[in-house]
């Protein structure tokens, strides 16, 4: 687990520095997915989704956990 919380910061480094990339925010989301914190994944995801809206399997995932919830 630990991985992923250093990937987390490795992304929001890298976004600090660079700005807002869609296939980062992807990969925040992920981690915090797997880490179990879906509010923060799902922030990611839409905010990935604000860039590109036509990441139709994105779409479906955001979907499928608010229908969840």
């Amino acid at each position: 687990l630990g991985e992923f919380g250093d990937a987390i910061s490795y992304y929001k480094d890298y976004l600090s520095h660079y700005g807002t990339n869609l296939h980062v925010l992807n990969s925040i989301g992920e981690c915090y997915y797997k880490l179990g914190n879906i509010e923060e994944a799902l922030i990611a995801w839409e905010k990935s989704l604000e860039i590109n809206s036509k990441q139709e399997k994105l779409k479906k995932i955001v979907q499928s956990i608010k229908d969840k919830k």
